[in-house]
Protein backbone atom coordinates (compact mmCIF):
# COMPACT_ATOMS: atom_id res chain seq x y z
CA UNK A 1 0.00 0.00 0.00
CA UNK A 2 2.86 2.36 0.94
CA UNK A 3 4.74 1.80 -2.07
CA UNK A 4 1.46 2.18 -4.26
CA UNK A 5 0.97 6.13 -2.78
CA UNK A 6 4.79 6.73 -3.34
CA UNK A 7 4.55 5.81 -7.04
CA UNK A 8 0.94 7.74 -7.10
CA UNK A 9 2.39 10.85 -5.97
CA UNK A 10 5.79 10.29 -7.76
CA UNK A 11 3.94 10.19 -11.33
CA UNK A 12 2.07 13.41 -10.03
CA UNK A 13 5.25 15.42 -9.36
CA UNK A 14 6.70 14.15 -12.57
CA UNK A 15 3.15 16.04 -14.35
CA UNK A 16 3.65 18.97 -12.60
CA UNK A 17 7.45 19.77 -13.44
CA UNK A 18 7.55 18.37 -17.09
CA UNK A 19 6.71 20.92 -19.30
CA UNK A 20 6.12 19.15 -22.39
CA UNK A 21 2.73 17.71 -20.99
CA UNK A 22 1.20 21.43 -21.66
CA UNK A 23 0.31 21.72 -25.11
CA UNK A 24 0.99 25.12 -27.18
CA UNK A 25 -2.35 27.03 -26.59
CA UNK A 26 -3.99 26.67 -30.37
CA UNK A 27 -4.83 29.96 -31.15
CA UNK A 28 -1.19 30.98 -31.18
CA UNK A 29 0.49 29.07 -34.35
CA UNK A 30 -1.88 28.59 -37.72
CA UNK A 31 -2.70 24.47 -38.15
CA UNK A 32 -1.05 24.33 -41.66
CA UNK A 33 1.85 26.43 -43.26
CA UNK A 34 1.25 29.18 -45.44
CA UNK A 35 4.50 27.88 -47.04
CA UNK A 36 6.64 24.82 -47.16
CA UNK A 37 9.62 26.57 -46.99
CA UNK A 38 10.68 30.26 -46.66
CA UNK A 39 14.21 31.25 -48.10
CA UNK A 40 15.36 34.73 -46.87
CA UNK A 41 18.09 36.21 -48.88
CA UNK A 42 19.69 38.95 -47.05
CA UNK A 43 21.67 41.90 -48.36
CA UNK A 44 23.75 44.13 -46.24
CA UNK A 45 26.80 46.32 -46.60
CA UNK A 46 29.89 45.36 -44.15
CA UNK A 47 29.42 48.46 -42.14
CA UNK A 48 25.57 47.44 -41.13
CA UNK A 49 25.53 43.62 -40.71
CA UNK A 50 22.12 42.22 -39.11
CA UNK A 51 22.64 40.36 -36.08
CA UNK A 52 23.03 36.48 -36.81
CA UNK A 53 21.54 35.63 -33.66
CA UNK A 54 18.50 37.55 -34.25
CA UNK A 55 17.95 36.01 -37.62
CA UNK A 56 18.30 32.47 -35.84
CA UNK A 57 15.52 33.55 -33.26
CA UNK A 58 13.32 35.33 -36.24
CA UNK A 59 13.60 32.12 -38.00
CA UNK A 60 12.66 30.31 -34.77
CA UNK A 61 9.64 32.42 -34.52
CA UNK A 62 8.21 31.55 -38.41
CA UNK A 63 8.48 28.12 -37.28
CA UNK A 64 6.91 28.11 -33.96
CA UNK A 65 4.19 29.56 -35.43
CA UNK A 66 3.74 27.36 -38.14
CA UNK A 67 4.15 29.80 -40.57
CA UNK A 68 6.47 27.67 -42.60
CA UNK A 69 8.36 23.68 -41.47
CA UNK A 70 11.71 25.29 -43.14
CA UNK A 71 13.70 28.57 -43.21
CA UNK A 72 16.91 28.58 -45.44
CA UNK A 73 19.41 31.60 -45.11
CA UNK A 74 21.33 33.02 -47.73
CA UNK A 75 23.33 36.05 -47.85
CA UNK A 76 25.10 38.65 -50.11
CA UNK A 77 27.55 41.13 -49.30
CA UNK A 78 27.76 44.48 -51.00
CA UNK A 79 29.33 47.77 -50.31
CA UNK A 80 26.69 50.87 -49.65
CA UNK A 81 27.40 54.48 -49.06
CA UNK A 82 24.00 55.69 -48.99
CA UNK A 83 22.77 57.01 -45.59
CA UNK A 84 19.08 58.54 -46.89
CA UNK A 85 16.76 56.32 -48.37
CA UNK A 86 13.48 55.94 -50.12
CA UNK A 87 11.28 53.28 -51.42
CA UNK A 88 12.70 53.90 -54.54
CA UNK A 89 15.85 53.81 -53.96
CA UNK A 90 15.79 50.45 -51.46
CA UNK A 91 13.85 48.64 -54.83
CA UNK A 92 16.86 49.91 -56.57
CA UNK A 93 19.23 48.71 -54.72
CA UNK A 94 18.04 45.12 -54.19
CA UNK A 95 17.32 44.79 -57.73
CA UNK A 96 20.99 45.51 -58.93
CA UNK A 97 22.56 43.67 -56.22
CA UNK A 98 20.18 40.97 -55.67
CA UNK A 99 20.23 40.46 -59.82
CA UNK A 100 16.68 39.80 -60.00
CA UNK A 101 13.19 41.33 -60.27
CA UNK A 102 11.35 41.82 -57.59
CA UNK A 103 8.70 39.28 -56.84
CA UNK A 104 5.40 38.66 -55.57
CA UNK A 105 6.18 35.28 -53.48
CA UNK A 106 6.13 35.51 -49.43
CA UNK A 107 8.31 32.54 -49.45
CA UNK A 108 10.96 34.16 -51.64
CA UNK A 109 11.91 36.76 -48.49
CA UNK A 110 13.98 39.56 -49.03
CA UNK A 111 15.66 41.71 -46.05
CA UNK A 112 18.31 44.76 -46.56
CA UNK A 113 20.44 45.39 -43.72
CA UNK A 114 21.13 49.63 -44.38
CA UNK A 115 23.03 52.13 -42.37
CA UNK A 116 21.34 55.75 -42.67
CA UNK A 117 17.81 56.96 -42.17
CA UNK A 118 14.39 56.46 -44.28
CA UNK A 119 13.27 59.54 -45.62
CA UNK A 120 10.63 61.20 -44.61
CA UNK A 121 11.77 60.41 -41.55
CA UNK A 122 9.16 58.22 -39.26
CA UNK A 123 10.13 58.13 -36.05
CA UNK A 124 13.44 57.28 -36.62
CA UNK A 125 12.26 53.72 -37.94
CA UNK A 126 14.11 50.76 -37.62
CA UNK A 127 12.49 48.75 -40.32
CA UNK A 128 9.88 49.37 -43.31
CA UNK A 129 8.10 46.91 -45.66
CA UNK A 130 8.59 48.47 -49.06
CA UNK A 131 7.47 45.77 -51.39
CA UNK A 132 5.04 42.55 -51.07
CA UNK A 133 8.23 40.09 -49.98
CA UNK A 134 10.74 42.69 -48.86
CA UNK A 135 11.68 45.07 -45.91
CA UNK A 136 14.84 46.78 -45.00
CA UNK A 137 16.28 47.03 -41.57
CA UNK A 138 17.81 50.12 -40.57
CA UNK A 139 20.70 49.28 -38.44
CA UNK A 140 21.62 52.74 -36.80
CA UNK A 141 17.73 52.67 -35.45
CA UNK A 142 17.58 49.08 -34.65
CA UNK A 143 19.43 47.73 -31.33
CA UNK A 144 20.41 44.18 -30.83
CA UNK A 145 18.06 43.34 -28.32
CA UNK A 146 15.20 44.20 -30.37
CA UNK A 147 16.26 43.17 -33.89
CA UNK A 148 14.06 39.98 -32.92
CA UNK A 149 11.24 41.25 -32.56
CA UNK A 150 11.55 44.36 -35.44
CA UNK A 151 11.96 41.39 -37.97
CA UNK A 152 8.63 39.98 -36.65
CA UNK A 153 6.59 43.02 -36.79
CA UNK A 154 8.36 43.63 -40.74
CA UNK A 155 7.15 40.85 -41.48
CA UNK A 156 4.00 40.72 -40.18
CA UNK A 157 3.43 43.72 -42.37
CA UNK A 158 3.66 41.41 -45.36
CA UNK A 159 1.11 39.02 -43.97
CA UNK A 160 -0.90 42.29 -44.45
CA UNK A 161 -3.73 40.89 -42.06
CA UNK A 162 -4.30 44.33 -39.93
CA UNK A 163 -7.38 46.02 -41.16
CA UNK A 164 -7.37 49.42 -39.24
CA UNK A 165 -11.15 49.79 -40.24
CA UNK A 166 -11.71 47.19 -38.20
CA UNK A 167 -9.55 47.80 -34.94
CA UNK A 168 -10.89 51.65 -34.44
CA UNK A 169 -8.69 54.89 -34.49
CA UNK A 170 -4.82 53.91 -34.51
CA UNK A 171 -2.87 54.50 -31.53
CA UNK A 172 -0.51 56.72 -33.69
CA UNK A 173 -2.70 58.33 -36.25
CA UNK A 174 0.96 58.88 -38.39
CA UNK A 175 1.37 55.46 -38.44
CA UNK A 176 -1.48 53.08 -39.51
CA UNK A 177 -1.97 49.58 -39.79
CA UNK A 178 -0.39 48.39 -36.41
CA UNK A 179 -2.34 46.51 -33.23
CA UNK A 180 -3.44 49.09 -30.99
CA UNK A 181 -2.26 46.62 -28.12
CA UNK A 182 0.85 47.91 -26.79
CA UNK A 183 1.90 44.66 -25.63
CA UNK A 184 1.53 43.38 -29.44
CA UNK A 185 4.58 42.97 -31.73
CA UNK A 186 2.42 44.92 -34.48
CA UNK A 187 2.34 47.92 -31.83
CA UNK A 188 3.68 51.33 -34.10
CA UNK A 189 6.70 50.79 -32.20
CA UNK A 190 8.83 48.14 -30.79
CA UNK A 191 10.01 48.87 -27.40
CA UNK A 192 10.90 45.08 -26.26
CA UNK A 193 12.57 42.39 -27.05
CA UNK A 194 9.86 39.81 -25.73
CA UNK A 195 7.08 41.10 -27.75
CA UNK A 196 4.99 38.49 -29.95
CA UNK A 197 1.92 38.26 -31.72
CA UNK A 198 -1.09 38.82 -29.47
CA UNK A 199 -4.28 37.19 -29.78
CA UNK A 200 -5.94 39.16 -32.21
CA UNK A 201 -3.54 39.29 -34.28
CA UNK A 202 -3.16 35.78 -34.04
CA UNK A 203 -6.72 35.52 -34.92
CA UNK A 204 -6.46 37.58 -37.76
CA UNK A 205 -3.80 35.84 -38.89
CA UNK A 206 -5.81 32.61 -38.87
CA UNK A 207 -8.92 34.12 -40.48
CA UNK A 208 -6.56 34.65 -43.61
CA UNK A 209 -4.39 32.25 -44.20
CA UNK A 210 -6.41 28.53 -42.49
Amino acid sequence: MLKRWILYLLIIVIFQINPSIAPIEEPFYLKHPIHETIKVTLLYSPSSPPNFNALQSFGKLLLDYNICNTVEFSYTIRDCSTNAWDTSLLILYEQKFLMQQLTTELNDLHILYVSGHYIPPLFDAAGLAYAPNSFAIFTDQTPDALEASILLHEFGHLLKFIKQIERGPPANPIRPDHCNNQNCVMYWMVSRPDKRFDLQCMVDIKRKYE
